[in-house]
């Protein structure tokens, strides 16, 4: 990956209207709201490569960086699990095994391919506009986090 954007340069808000943790943004199955449970971060990581892509003429071919980006999901979701006692591991292990399998299968039209200059030059900026447009462009409608606390607290 030539970008040099990562999670932490993100602001909470931007972290916000960017990344959405453990669900599908768009597509099949984004109508289900799947638990973040303790892959929150390790979701929002592969939500920020996707958004910020890889170069399509790679020499492993299209899907090379972009499995990268699944595989680093998953190990980090392994990780997690290894820190859970032994005897609820396994289910921590079972879940990570099945977003990795529902990634790898399904993911393949949220991931952005752009050129080596492109990806050279992309700033967070960039990222916020493209969403805007995408929101545009399929009439979504995302709710911050802000927004549904206050509308769960009853503030709104």
């Amino acid at each position: 990956m030539y970008s040099d954007i990562e999670l932490g340069d993100l602001t909470l808000l931007e972290r916000d209207l960017l990344l959405n943790q453990c669900g599908p943004k768009e597509g099949i199955g984004s109508w289900v709201d799947a638990p973040d449970l303790i892959y929150g971060e390790c979701c929002d990581r592969h939500d920020l490569r996707y958004l910020v892509g890889g170069v399509r003429d790679q020499p492993h071919g299209d899907a090379s960086e972009r499995y990268m980006a699944d595989l680093e999901m998953y190990e980090c979701m392994q990780m997690r699990a290894a820190k859970k006692g032994w005897w609820i591991r396994w289910w921590y292990l079972m879940i990570a095994r099945t977003y990795f399998n529902l990634v790898v299968s399904w993911g393949q039209d949220n991931y952005i391919f752009r050129t080596k200059e492109e990806l050279k030059a992309l700033e967070i900026d960039d990222l916020l506009r493209e969403e805007q447009e995408r929101q545009a462009r399929t009439g979504e409608r995302r709710t911050s986090a802000f927004e549904k606390c206050m509308k769960d607290c009853g503030r709104w």
